[in-house]
């Protein structure tokens, strides 16, 4: 690196700067890689940019890991299990079918670096490389059948605990896997009714328009945090209150957040309509759960004009190639999410613990609902979108509270993606999530702070840049414009950069 005597402060803020003035004022107007080798074809074909996913990509993903008229395109002869005669011997026959040709087996690795704006960490500046790695595989088995893998590596500390549930530590590596397995057009309604189970969500928790999976942001959407995620000045004092002499206490909240988990699911979809309902553990990121009760979720999707959910609109040919512009997908599509579930409150000490279920509290668990639309508009070049998400939790803090107390949370967003190149997309999202009507137990001794409730808002800034189809660089900074969490006043502004390869 050349040194010309600036400060590292001020050459990120630069940066961050630049992103933003890019993201402002330029004038010019996924599946997983075993597929590009499957159909030899790029990436680009069924991605805006990896790993969002394109009309072509999600056409593709909903149909099991097929299109529509797949034998047109694929280039990988399958390996056959069975004659297609067995057909008309069944039961006395297994039922025929076929598995890939090629193993289908993809890697992808991410390498972060992270610079603290705000100036609360300990260190300003982090290089996290790698920080996650992944091994997935996915494919169609026969006409009705498609599976789904995925087992990843991530540092602990680097993400790990809030992303999968687990206990950061300031060594190791955290080991997660994921993966469903769905039986396709059953009752012989072709696309109306598949049946999935295993790791559910990945797509359908959350807003069909705007889903974590789906992203182009390097940081997640606000309104799939669903908890304020608070220690508060007086909780402390409310938790010696019910276990006098023990000050050790600790408060474990609601774990559930917008994630995959294990589950059930029913779906479907045609030209214009997409549909999921499911049942879930409901112990938001944990495998396994901590209450008898289940959760239950919807989705709901309609597209107006662009390639339809059946892949309807792609082009007939026997080629695939992803074209000059393969975003474009001139389209209106709304959505609406729901959920609804139970979450077990507890507070630790080292004598005992205290949880919403036990006989000791006399204080029913925590059930909560969350429901909201979202709406995502493409128009050449440009995407724009948001969403508005509603929620209830009836006794969020447990024992802790004097009384049973609901609290209420609202959280929306508005954001907009525009291809600059092929290659290069610049973004903005501004975001914010307030959760309102907390007990006094839980806050500060502000009466008007207590009114006013916790809110947080922030801007998402950046760039995505595709170095390669498969090899992709972000830029991103996020500017906390208002953060009343009562942990700390702390600025909790950063610049990431990531890079991203997928083979």
């Amino acid at each position: 690196m050349r040194r010309n005597g600036c400060k590292w402060n001020g050459c990120l803020m630069g940066i961050i700067l630049f992103c933003v003035i890019f993201a402002i004022c330029l004038e010019d107007a996924q599946a997983i890689p075993v597929f590009a080798r499957k159909y030899k074809t790029s990436c680009a074909t069924c991605h805006e940019a990896y790993p969002r996913l394109n009309g072509v990509g999600e056409a593709f993903r909903l149909n099991g890991y097929k299109f529509a008229d797949d034998e047109l395109y694929i280039k990988d002869e399958p390996v056959e299990l069975g004659d297609e005669a067995y057909k008309r011997l069944w039961p006395n026959a297994i039922w025929p079918s076929d598995m890939p040709g090629i193993p289908p087996i993809s890697i992808t690795l991410d390498n972060d670096f992270t610079y603290d704006i705000g100036g609360t960490e300990k260190a300003r500046s982090e290089f996290k490389t790698p920080r996650l790695a992944k091994i997935l595989g996915a494919g169609a088995f026969g006409d009705n059948v498609s599976a789904f893998v995925e087992l990843s590596f991530e540092r602990q500390g680097a993400g790990s605990a809030a992303h999968h549930g687990g206990t950061a530590t300031t060594e190791g590596t955290e080991t997660d896997v994921a993966g469903w397995i769905q039986f396709e057009d059953l009752f012989e309604k072709e696309n109306l009714y598949n049946f999935r189970v295993g790791t559910i969500g990945m797509h359908e928790i959350g807003l069909f328009t705007h889903r974590g999976h789906n992203r182009f942001s390097i940081t997640n959407y606000f309104y799939g945090i669903t908890t304020p995620g608070l220690t508060s000045h007086n909780l402390e004092a409310a938790i010696a209150g019910i276990l006098p002499g023990k000050h050790d206490g600790t408060f474990k909240g609601s774990p559930f957040n917008l994630h995959a988990q294990p589950g059930i699911e029913l779906n479907g979809f045609n030209k214009r309509w997409r549909y999921a309902l499911g049942l879930t553990n409901g112990n938001g990121n944990k495998f396994n759960d901590n209450n008898t009760e289940k959760d239950v979720y919807f989705q709901l999707a309609h597209k107006i004009g662009g390639i339809g959910f059946d892949g309807s609109g792609m082009s007939d040919n026997d080629d695939l190639g992803a074209g000059s512009d393969p975003w474009v997908d001139d389209s209106v599509t709304l959505s609406l999410f729901g959920y609804y579930g139970t979450a077990t409150i507890e507070i630790d000490s080292a004598q005992e613990t205290l949880a919403t279920d036990d006989d000791y509290s006399s204080k029913e668990p925590d059930r909560f609902w969350r429901i909201g639309p979202g709406i995502l508009w493409r128009t050449g070049d440009l995407q724009l979108g948001g969403g508005y998400i509603w929620g209830k939790n009836e006794n969020m803090f447990g024992a802790a509270a004097a009384g049973r107390q609901a609290v209420d949370s609202q959280s929306w967003f508005v954001e907009a993606n525009y291809f600059a190149k092929p290659w290069l997309i610049p973004y903005v999202r501004y975001e914010t999530t307030k959760f309102s009507n907390l007990p006094k137990e839980v806050t500060t001794d502000d009466e008007a702070s207590f009114a006013n409730g916790i809110d947080q808002s922030r801007i998402v800034v950046g760039t995505k840049m595709l170095l390669r189809a498969n090899v992709t660089l972000g830029l991103e900074g996020l500017f906390y414009t208002k953060d009343d969490r009562r942990t700390t006043n702390d600025d909790k502004s950063q610049f990431i950069a990531s890079l991203r390869i997928a083979f």
